[in-house]
């Protein structure tokens, strides 16, 4: 694996107030002490606010991008998923960043086959503007990459979990046993989706940072789980109702092929199970 020079050690984290967010930095504190950590504290929307802490933080050697958003109107998700990135790159680009790595997600594919991943060169059909958004943000990550030489790395993650995550299919279930002893599903339970353990989404995050080339990296759990083999292990823990309505989801199957970052970034998940904390 091509590693970073000794002269890259100053790490930009936006998002760093978020689930990802925070357990990076702790992470980066424990077992990285030779980074130099930035968070920024301002608004990415606001371009003045960015070059200002660019220009007086110099240099930054890498930036990684954790901040956006899944929840929200079109509006909403336009201005904090792409406008927030096309800033942050601009600004990147014009300071010389060496290297930019982008947190972004499956859904820019869509729906996949039940028994095909999808690969890092498939189609991306998103079907949620979510899934649209993430990957209008991705064609701006390809574009400063084609047109600036800024080394740029993007990381496609399945739904992350982990102990204080406040989001999610996993989080619902979670509370819905916890305070009012049942969960509502939507569909028919056959969904399948993999799960990335927070600590795995990290440890890819680390190993990005420390790989020299540009790419795009599917980073997951390769294991799937349909929703119902979900309750199947949390039923083995908690005793709980289980209510079905009609779906609210296009997506019905998303699973990604990680054979690349294996073979190039070394990327393997340590949690296949899910290790949920009841």
């Amino acid at each position: 694996m091509a590693m970073l020079t000794r002269s890259v050690t100053t790490i930009l984290i936006t998002g760093h107030r978020g689930f990802i967010g925070k357990r990076l930095i702790d992470r980066f504190k424990s077992s990285a002490p030779s980074f130099k950590i930035l968070l920024y504290p301002g608004d990415l929307l606001n371009r003045d606010d960015l070059t200002k802490f660019f220009a007086a933080q110099q240099p930054i050697h890498a930036v990684v991008h954790l901040a956006g958003t899944f929840d929200g109107d079109f509006d909403t998700l336009l201005k904090k998923n792409v406008v927030t990135t096309h800033n942050l790159l601009n600004t990147s680009a014009e300071f010389g960043v060496s290297s930019f790595i982008y947190a972004s997600s499956g859904a820019v594919y869509g729906e996949s086959a039940p028994d095909r991943p999808c690969k890092e060169d498939d189609p991306r059909l998103p079907n949620t503007l979510y899934g649209l958004c993430k990957k209008m943000a991705e064609d701006l990550v390809f574009y400063f990459h084609r047109s600036h030489g800024l080394r740029t790395i993007i990381l496609r993650f399945p739904h992350v979990y982990g102990e204080s995550n406040d989001k999610g299919v996993l989080y619902h279930f979670l509370q819905g046993i916890r305070t009012q002893g049942k969960i509502t599903v939507y569909g028919d339970g056959m969904q399948s989706r993999q799960f990335l353990h927070v600590e795995d989404a990290c440890d890819a995050l680390e190993k990005s940072l420390l790989y020299r080339d540009a790419g795009v990296f599917n980073i997951s759990n390769p294991r799937a789980f349909t929703i119902r083999e979900v309750i199947d292990c949390l039923k083995q823990k908690k005793s709980f109702g289980v209510e079905y309505k009609a779906t609210n989801n296009f997506l019905q199957h998303l699973l990604l092929d990680t054979s690349k970052a294996e073979k190039t970034l070394g990327f393997r998940a340590q949690f296949t199970e899910l290790k949920l904390p009841l």
